[in-house]
């Protein structure tokens, strides 16, 4: 979840209205399972679809995309782009 919370925090710090009032952005976790494999380590990974939603924001639809894409790419590279 700490994902979330960077994505969350990101965005708050590059679109004025959320610089102003982070309430206008509600980000939670949905349809969320973890994933393992125990034979040869413990390791593990929390796959879940991040919802986002926004209120009453003036700006365009772009530029808060364009924050998302800018995160992706350092947070979330093995994301899938099609």
């Amino acid at each position: 979840m700490d994902k979330l919370t960077s994505l969350k925090q990101h965005l708050t710090d590059r679109v004025p209205e959320l610089k102003n009032d982070a309430s206008k952005l509600a980000a939670f976790a949905d349809n969320g399972n973890i994933s393992c494999n125990v034979e040869s380590s413990l390791s593990f990974a929390y796959q879940f679809t991040a919802v986002l939603i926004f209120e009453d924001i003036a700006s365009h639809p772009d530029y808060i995309f364009a924050s998302l894409l800018q995160w992706v790419r350092s947070n979330q590279r093995d994301l899938k782009t099609d």
